[in-house]
Formats: C-alpha cells, sequence, structure tokens
C-alpha cells in the first residue's frame, strides 16, 4: 500500500517570506486617513490614557506559555510612524522609559521599540483571539471567566464592558473610576486581564495586584499576579509571591504556573520545590484538593520532558559498582528504596513518569517503552498502576505493546495481576497462537492467586482442543475437577466436557469421542447439550462416518428438549460437500429453512465451497455477492477466498483479482486464508517469490501471524518452478521462526527431496536413487503427530479421513514415485507398514490412492491376475464414495430435488478419480491383447458415470491403433479428441507473423477435462494411416477402410496431412516400431 502524503500552506505564509514593500507617499496618506476609520479616531488624544495606548498597542501574538521559548518579534510588522498625528514620536522619545518590553532584551537597542509598537496590517477584519484553555486553574473549579458576583456589574454596567477582551476600554474606564470603584474593581480587573496574553496587561495586572490591600489578597488574585510575573519572565518575583501566597494563605497559589514554567525549563531541583511543597501541604490539610498537574500534563513536549526528568534522576541514583554479583542483587534494592524514601526528587520523577505514560493524546510507543522502563528499574511498578496502563492500551488496540509490557513485568515478579488482566492476556496469547505465553499466564495464575480462575480454564480448555493437543487438555481439565468439583459442589456445566469431545474429534478419534459423549450422562448425570451433540456429529463426519452422523441428527430432530442449530446443518454439508455432493448439500441448506434455523455464513461458505467445486462459478459468485447483503451469523470473508482459489487453480487469473476488488467493494474484511488466496494466484503465476514478500511484510503489517499452510503454499510453488533448493530455504526460515512442521510442509518437502534426487541420482542405479527421499519419508513416519490432523487448513489429502488422512498422503506419494522407477519391493514393504500404521477398523477398505500405487506395481510386475483384482476393487470403491448420498430419514422424502434416479451416478468432483489407474488397466489388456475386453471396459466405465480425461483418450486412442483397431482409433480421435485440436504448433511458428495461441487455451490445456490430441497420437494414427494406405494397393477392404477414414474423419486426416517431422528420438521410435 502506498502512502499518499498532502501539503499545506497556511494562511498568510507567503507574506511573511516576503520582503515589505516600500510604500509611496501617497499611499501612506491613505493609510493614515484609513487608520482614523479603523476605530483608532475614537480616541481622545488628550486622554492621560494616550501615552499608555501607543505603547500598549502591542497586538504582536505572544508565544504559548507553555513552551515559554524566547522568540523575536521584531519581524512581526512595521512600526508606522505616519500614522500618528505630527510630533506624537518626539513626545514618545521624552518618555523613553515606557513601556519597555521585557519579553526580549534585544529591543532595548531600539529607542522607539521600547515603548511597543502597535502592527497594523492593511485589512480591517478582526483577528482570532488567543486560545486559553491551557491556563486553567487548578483552584477547586475555578475557570478563567469573569465573576459573576455582584461586583461584576460595574464592568458591565458602571464601566459598559460588554466584550470579554475589550483590555484598552477597561484600563481607560478604570482611570475614569473613582478612588473607592477602583478599589472595588481590581481583583475584577485581574481576573478580565487573565485571559491577555499581551505583556502590557500583564502590567497591569501586578499594577492592579500591588494597589490591592495585603489583608484583601485572595488565592485566585495571587494565582493570577504570578502568571502575570512568569509572563515577563519574572521568575525571581513570581516564587516570592508565591511564598507569600503559601505563608500567609496556606495555599500554594501559582503552584501550577510555577511547575509548568519550571519543567519546560528543566529546572528540576526548584520544579521538585514546588512540587514538594504542594504535597506537604496536602498531607497537613488532607481535605485539599489543590491539582498542580494541570497546566503541565498539557504541555506538547511533556512526554519528552519527562524522559529527561528520569535521565536527570538516574545520574543522582546511587550507582552499584561491579562488585560481586552476590552484593549487587542483596543491597541493590535496599540502597534504591532508601534513595526513594530520602530524595523528593525521585518521588517528583515517579509521580510524573507515572503521568507521562498515560498520556493517551500525545501516545507514541518508544516513549511509552522507554518510561515504562524508567518505572520498572525504579521498582515503582504496582498492580494498580499496571491496570491503568492495561486499560489505555487495550483501549489504543496496542496489543503488541502490551504483550512486551506484560512479558517486562512479569519477569521481575513484584506485582500482582488482576483476574480480569489475566484473561484478557490469555485470548491474546490465544489468538496469536502463542502458547509459550499461555503458559506465562498460567503461571501468574497460580503465583498471584493459588490457582487459574473457572474461566481461564474454560478458555485453555477450548483453545487447547482446537489445537488438537489432547495431553493438555485432559491435564487441564483434571486440575478443574480437582480445585473446583467436589462431592458438595459438582459438575454442573456439561460444557467443560465439550473440550475433551472436541480435541478427539479434531484428532479423528471417533472412539474416544463416544466414550467422552457417553460420560457425560453414565458418570456425571448430565445431559448433553446441543455443543456435545454438534462435536459428535463432527467426529463422525470427520471419519466419514455418514450413516451414524445422520442418524445424531434424527435424534435431534425427535428430541423434544434440544433442537439443532445452524452449526448442526453446517457439519452435515461440509461433509456432503467433502464427498462432492452439492445436491445434499442445498436440500440440507432448504432444511435449515424449514426448520426456520437461523442461517450462518459457514452453511453458505459451504453451498460457494460445493459450486467451487462443480466449476459452477457462476452460481457461486452470485451466492456471495447475495449473501454481502443477508444478515448472516460469522464471517463472510471465507466465502470470497473459495473463489479466490477456485479462480486461481483453473488459471482464470482476471476473474480472480476481480473478485479481490468485488470483495473490497462490498467492504469485506480479508483475513489470514485470504492472503493465502493470493499465494496461490502468485503461484499459478509461477511467482512464488512475491510470496515471500508477502509473508515478510504484508502479513506482519496486517497483525496476521505466518502459520505452516501458507508455508506449505509457497513450497508447492516452489515445487512447480522446479526451485527446489528455495524448499528447504524457507523449512529452514520456518523453524527459525518456531512454525511447527506440519503434514503440509512435510509433503512439500518430500517431494521436492524425491525430485532432488530424480535430478541429482539421474545416472545412477535404480536402487540408489531416492534413497535420501526414502529416508526423509521414514523420519517423517516416525515423527507423525496427532495433531497435525487438527490443523484445519489441508494440502494434498484427496479427501480421506480424518483419522488416517495424514500417512496416506505421504504413503501414498512415495509408493507412487517408486512403483514409477520399479521398486517393488519397496513399495509392498511400504504397504504393508501403512497397514499396520492403520486403525483396526481401516484395514478392510483401504484408500483408492494407496490402491492405485498398488495397481501401479502389479502392472509393472506384470502381474495380471493381480491388476485385474486390484482394478475392481478399487472400481468398487470409487462406485461407492462416488455416488450421492442417500441417507435415512423422513426429511429427504418429501423434496422432490433429491430424486436419486435424476442425479448422476457419479458425483462431479468424483468423476476422474480413477484416471491413472485406468491408463494402467488399459495397458495390461492391450498386453494381453484383450483389445475387446479393453473396448467393453472403457464403455461401462462410462456408462458407470466416469469421465475420461485428456490421457485417457489419447492412451486408448492409441491402444487402439496400435492392436489393430485402426477404424475405431480414428473414429474415438474424431469425435472425443480433436475437437479442441489448435494444430501443429511448428506450423504457427513458421508464419511470418507470430500466431501464439491466446493465454485463455494455453490454460485450458492444464484442466485434465480438456480434451485434446497429444502429438504421439496422431503420430501413431498417422503411421497406422501409412500402412493402411500400402495395404490399400493390394487389398479392396483396406481401400474401403482408406476412403472410410477420410471421408468420416476430415479433422484427424488433415492433421495428418499438415504434420511436419519433428525428427527427434521419440518421433523416430514411433515410426520404426510400426
Amino acid at each position: 500500500m502506498l502512502e499518499r502524503t498532502a501539503g499545506c500552506l497556511e494562511s498568510g505564509s507567503l507574506r511573511c517570506l516576503l520582503p515589505a514593500s516600500r510604500k509611496s507617499l501617497k499611499s501612506r496618506r491613505t493609510l493614515h486617513s484609513g487608520f482614523w476609520k479603523h476605530a483608532a479616531g475614537d480616541l481622545e488624544l488628550s486622554s492621560p490614557l494616550w501615552a499608555a495606548l501607543v505603547r500598549s498597542a502591542d497586538s504582536v501574538a505572544q508565544e504559548a506559555e507553555a513552551t515559554e521559548q524566547r522568540s523575536s518579534t521584531g519581524n512581526g510588522g512595521m512600526f508606522l510612524d505616519f500614522l500618528y498625528p505630527v510630533g506624537t514620536i518626539n513626545l514618545f522619545r521624552h518618555y523613553s522609559g515606557w513601556g519597555v518590553d521585557r519579553q526580549d532584551p534585544r529591543w532595548a537597542s531600539n529607542r522607539l521599540a521600547k515603548l511597543g509598537q502597535r502592527l497594523y496590517t492593511s485589512s480591517a477584519t478582526a483577528s482570532s483571539l488567543p486560545d486559553h484553555d491551557a491556563y486553567l486553574t487548578g483552584e477547586e473549579g475555578e475557570t478563567e471567566t469573569v465573576s459573576e458576583d455582584h461586583e461584576a456589574d460595574i464592568l458591565r454596567g458602571k464601566m459598559g464592558l460588554t466584550r470579554p477582551t475589550d483590555y484598552e476600554e477597561a484600563w481607560r474606564q478604570y482611570l475614569l473610576l473613582g478612588e473607592a470603584d477602583r478599589i472595588r474593581v481590581r481583583k475584577q480587573l485581574i481576573v478580565y486581564y487573565s485571559t491577555s496574553n499581551r505583556v502590557l496587561d500583564a502590567e497591569r495586572t501586578i499594577d492592579l495586584f500591588e494597589g490591592i490591600e495585603v489583608e484583601e489578597r485572595d488565592a485566585p488574585t495571587y494565582q493570577k499576579t504570578i502568571r502575570s510575573y512568569l509572563r515577563l519572565r519574572n521568575l525571581h518575583d513570581a516564587t516570592l509571591l508565591y511564598r507569600t501566597s503559601l505563608e500567609t494563605l496556606k495555599v500554594p497559589a501559582g503552584a501550577d504556573e510555577l511547575l509548568v514554567h519550571l519543567v519546560s525549563l528543566s529546572a528540576w531541583s526548584t520544579a521538585c520545590e514546588i512540587w514538594s511543597d504542594v504535597q506537604q501541604l496536602s498531607q497537613e490539610q488532607p481535605k485539599s484538593n489543590y491539582n498542580i498537574y494541570t497546566l503541565v500534563e498539557k504541555l506538547p513536549n511533556f512526554g519528552e520532558l519527562v524522559c529527561n526528568l528520569a535521565d536527570h534522576v538516574n545520574k543522582q541514583t546511587p550507582r552499584i559498582g561491579a562488585g560481586q554479583e552476590f552484593f549487587r542483587k542483596v543491597y541493590f534494592n535496599k540502597i534504591l528504596k532508601k534513595f526513594e524514601v530520602e530524595d523528593p526528587l525521585f518521588r517528583f520523577a515517579t509521580t510524573m513518569v507515572k503521568m507521562a505514560l498515560l498520556r493517551e493524546d500525545s501516545f507514541k510507543s518508544a516513549r511509552f517503552s522507554e518510561l515504562l522502563d524508567h518505572l520498572i528499574n525504579w521498582r515503582c511498578m504496582t498492580s494498580e498502576m499496571f491496570r491503568r496502563i492495561f486499560k489505555m492500551l487495550v483501549s489504543l488496540d496496542e496489543k503488541k505493546l502490551l504483550i512486551q509490557c506484560y512479558g517486562k513485568l512479569r519477569s521481575g515478579r513484584a506485582i500482582t495481576f488482576h483476574h480480569d488482566i489475566l484473561h484478557w492476556m490469555l485470548k491474546t496469547f490465544f489468538q496469536i497462537h502463542n502458547n509459550q505465553g499461555v503458559q506465562w499466564v498460567l503461571d501468574d495464575f497460580f503465583r498471584c492467586h493459588e490457582k487459574p480462575s473457572p474461566l481461564a480454564y474454560k478458555v485453555c480448555l477450548r483453545q487447547f482442543a482446537a489445537q488438537g493437543d489432547a495431553t493438555t487438555v485432559h491435564t487441564l481439565f483434571d486440575q478443574y475437577i480437582s480445585y473446583y468439583v467436589s462431592k458438595d459442589n459438582p459438575l454442573r456445566d456439561p460444557n467443560y466436557l465439550s473440550s475433551i469431545l472436541q480435541v478427539h474429534a479434531k484428532r479423528g478419534e471417533i472412539n474416544e469421542v463416544i466414550k467422552a459423549f457417553n460420560a457425560i450422562s453414565d458418570t456425571y448425570g448430565l445431559k448433553p447439550t446441543i455443543l456435545s451433540w454438534n462435536i459428535l456429529i463432527s467426529a463422525h463426519c470427520k471419519v466419514h462416518n455418514i450413516d451414524q452422523a445422520f442418524t445424531c441428527f434424527e435424534t435431534l430432530l425427535e428430541s423434544p428438549d434440544i433442537d439443532p442449530d445452524d452449526y448442526s446443518i453446517g457439519t452435515l454439508m461440509g461433509i456432503c460437500v467433502t464427498r462432492g455432493d452439492l445436491e445434499s448439500a442445498v436440500q440440507l441448506y432448504r432444511l435449515a429453512e424449514d426448520l426456520q434455523i437461523e442461517k450462518s455464513a459457514a452453511m453458505v461458505d459451504c453451498l460457494v465451497h460445493a459450486y467451487v467445486q462443480d466449476d459452477r462459478f457462476q452460481e457461486a459468485e452470485k451466492i456471495c455477492v447475495d449473501a454481502a447483503g443477508m444478515n448472516l451469523k460469522g464471517s463472510r470473508t471465507r466465502m470470497w477466498n473459495y473463489l479466490i482459489v477456485g479462480y486461481a487453480l483453473h488459471r482464470d487469473l482476471p476473474n480472480a483479482h476481480r473478485i479481490v476488488q468485488l470483495m473490497s467493494s462490498f467492504a469485506i474484511e480479508p483475513d489470514e486464508f485470504t492472503y493465502t488466496a493470493l499465494m496461490h494466484v502468485l503461484c499459478v503465476l509461477r511467482q512464488p517469490n512475491e510470496c515471500v514478500r508477502i509473508i515478510e511484510e504484508v502479513l506482519p503489517g496486517a497483525g496476521y501471524k505466518v502459520n505452516a499452510f501458507q508455508y506449505a503454499v509457497i513450497m508447492g510453488g516452489y515445487v512447480a518452478t522446479k526451485e527446489y533448493w528455495r524448499v528447504f530455504q524457507l523449512n529452514r526460515n520456518l523453524i527459525r521462526h518456531n512454525v511447527r512442521r506440519t503434514a503440509n510442509t512435510n509433503s512439500m518437502l518430500l517431494r521436492a527431496q524425491v525430485a532432488r534426487d530424480a535430478r541429482i541420482e539421474r545416472n545412477g542405479t535404480e536402487p540408489q536413487q531416492y534413497k535420501r527421499a526414502l529416508e526423509m519419508f521414514l523420519d517423517i513416519a516416525q515423527s507423525m503427530d496427532p495433531r497435525d490432523r487438527s490443523d484445519p487448513a489441508k494440502k494434498l489429502t484427496k479427501r480421506s479421513p480424518l483419522d488416517i488422512a495424514y500417512p496416506t498422503s505421504m504413503y501414498s506419494y512415495i509408493m507412487y514415485v517408486l512403483a514409477l522407477n520399479n521398486d517393488t519391493e519397496s513399495v509392498k514393504e511400504l504397504f504393508q507398514s501403512y497397514k499396520n500404521a492403520l486403525p483396526k477398523n481401516r484395514r478392510e477398505t483401504l484408500p483408492i490412492s494407496i490402491l492405485s500405487s498398488l495397481l501401479l506395481v502389479k502392472w509393472r510386475e506384470r502381474d495380471m491376475n493381480g491388476v485385474e483384482e486390484t482394478w475392481k476393487l478399487v472400481l468398487a470403491i470409487a462406485k461407492e464414495q462416488g455416488s450421492p448420498l442417500r441417507p435415512r430419514g423422513s426429511y429427504w422424502k418429501n423434496d422432490p430435488t433429491n430424486d436419486v434416479s435424476t442425479r448422476p451416478k457419479i458425483l462431479y468432483t468424483r468423476q476422474l478419480e480413477l484416471s491413472k489407474c485406468l491408463s494402467w488397466y488399459l495397458e495390461s489388456l492391450a498386453h494381453q491383447g484383450l483389445v475387446d475386453k479393453m473396448i467393453i471396459s472403457v464403455r461401462d466405465f462410462i456408462s458407470d458415470g466416469f469421465v475420461l480425461d485428456m490421457r485417457n483418450w489419447n492412451d486408448y486412442c492409441r491402444l487402439l491403433a496400435g492392436k489393430g483397431r485402426p477404424k475405431l482409433a480414428f473414429a474415438v480421435c474424431e469425435k472425443e479428441i480433436m475437437p479442441n485440436w489448435t494444430g501443429w504448433a511448428l506450423n504457427r511458428r513458421g508464419t511470418p507473423t507470430p500466431n501464439r495461441l491466446p493465454i485463455e487455451i494455453r490454460h485450458l490445456r492444464k484442466n485434465p477435462r480438456h480434451i485434446r490430441p497429444i502429438s504421439n497420437t496422431l503420430i501413431i494414427l498417422a503411421r497406422s494411416y501409412m500402412d493402411i494406405e500400402a495395404a490399400a494397393a493390394e487389398s479392396k477392404a483396406y481401400q474401403w477402410l482408406l476412403d472410410d477414414i477420410q471421408r468420416l474423419h476430415p479433422r484427424t486426416m488433415n492433421a495428418i496431412k499438415t504434420m511436419r517431422r519433428y525428427d527427434d528420438y521419440q518421433e523416430r521410435q514411433i515410426l520404426e516400431r510400426f
């Protein structure tokens, strides 16, 4: 994401940069006349206020008191002497001591500047008034506004003041008052002038204060006068006045003004004295609520100043020399504690650091960490202080910083963490998959509260169950039972047992799930809740016990106490999608509407996934768009991820990009698997290096932690680009980042090792090949972790039941590789090892992927009887697993769409499942000369509902041509293969202009359902045609056959006649064989 920056010019900024222009005499006279129309003509030149008015008309904006930085105001404007009457300037020179502006000593060099010039512009618009919010006092709710008592009527009535900033008129009217009225109004005028930032008004405030009798001076009067002294940079007199108020009134009037001034100057010792006075007074007068921090905490650079204060204190703190370690550990805390008690500067710094830590308006993570380190090193962190820090960081969504803060504090074991803090930290660590942090929290529960809370146990049980960590779940559950369950206090919440069910369901251990489910009622005397029923249904679905899953669902429908919910329907829809049964998933969705069950995003996810699997992308996209406007329970992100991955796997990259943008237009927030889907797209584009950038830069920036599945996706991309060394490099990165290897990453590592062995040992003998890959496989097989089954994102499992998916994926691949290289003895050993690793109830019906490798072994050994038996077994299993679901239950009978007779015999996603097995079986039949049986087998295979892929049709055509059935071979080629033929690539390259095929057609070639001829098939047909053509000269039968071929198969004949010789080894071998 690109950062966009914008610049802004403040009003008047250009004018400040330009030099002042020299005005002509005429323009000056114009300005002179404008002056009298500028409200200045109302002044009486004969008034005794005239001289003071001239020197007081300083309209240059003063600096904010919070910064107290010196700056020159000489460039603020021009002294327009021509605006004044003739002789006025000479009068000023007689009174050269008037109005020396103490803001800048450089003005003293200019005698006229001492008068404090009035600066004018040609604009008559009113300038904005300064903001005085930073000068609110801290005395018992007092504010900087005009008092509303009866004496304020003098300001509004007799003096005629209607505006809060008419300072000149106020002073003029004040001088016109009698002495008695002056005495009465002085305090109110001090309050009135307290809102002004002008130096002249500060001097007037001091004059008014000096006119008040000592016994009449109150705390607000002292406070505002001290502010005036500070505005005049007279710290000495301000301090003396503060001491006077403290002695006479016992009130620290102006302490807040002095503190902010001294802190701005980094005068830490003097600031500490002021702070100590207030603290001592608070001890002497407990009811005093004077707030000395009102102004100082509003400083814009308050955090930086406090950091400087902390560094200053560290320099003053006693240092421990490089002595013995025992001495440092034993006595450092005592010395530091003594320093804290005796030195007020340390206490002052601690207070200021705590105040700066809790400022949200100017929060900066680096400065926060620095201040926190100071507080921890000073041993001043308390439980209540961390609680306030915790609330602030949570409100700022600074999870990472909060985790760092928690780690620093718990290492010292000096404070006690509250329950709510530990609960929040526990959930946060689970969100980022940090089991070490979870262990920290549990340790702190035992340290601070003797045992974890029931809520902590519930959270830990649920999260560790989701990870598939059965050992930890049982340990925590036993702890909970020992701490909180007894005869007098039995277990009343069956949901605690749901974690036991969940962890075994995630691992595919169905027997343990059933045992725990029965224990709810048999052992604890409780009734299973809908949560327990849903987990039981999910456990049956994960191991493909479909009949038992629907039996449990039917029990829920018949139960008077428990009704199925959206999770129940969604789980059953999930197993239908896994099987590839779209119609059954749609029927369950409609059943949920009939039962008035609230729709969830998970249910819609299943529908979208089912349509994507069946290559019905338009329907899937329409569902996603409709779901964007529906009130669904859960996140809508996953359904869009299915669409992106589906288009990516079909190499339809424009549509994948369109879906990403459409997703953003509907405000669908991406998740970590959205980035994984985009990585799929990049891997299809053969750009896995860009995926590495995503996991290194984009994912951390988006707040996601890289998982093992994302590493597996990139590994698969490097396997596709044949950059095998990068796969092992990624594996090292995975280990370095403490990401646990899973079945997905192990599968990719094994494939990379197999490919590397095939390349390195290509010249070796057959027993030497794949030695390293076999060793890697054996290491992986011995270290298989049942927790790997709980990973929700899986690759290459091919719809296997959860309890055998991991070993099936690994064994089937290595057996297939070894069988291709004729290492049949190793394959047989691995097959026996695989059967021994399976549960006993799984050994009777083996997965198709394992049986496929076994069929290949039989064919390589030329064991024709074994090939026939294995083929029949594979075909029977494929028919059973590929047929639509026929679950029992009355709720299926009333739906006309569930008529099985109208549905396909084999589900769409299962129709290509036996493609490799079919080719090997046909080759075995052709090897035996059983051509008629081969033809019948293909016809029966199609009638059973299966589909031949591109390889099957080409192999079938080639075998027919080679075994004396050229007429059928040409017919099959013309009808099934040639419709998608795009011509010879060599002929296209020979044209004057490049005539490369569109990328859409080139991408279709990766689709096994896209049937097209392979060059070898056409070469074999060409050789067969040449033989027929040669025999036609001697036989009319061959002549008729030749005529039929030319007449009935024009596209095939065109391909043969336009074929150009490559003259490569394979072509010569084919042509010589016939």
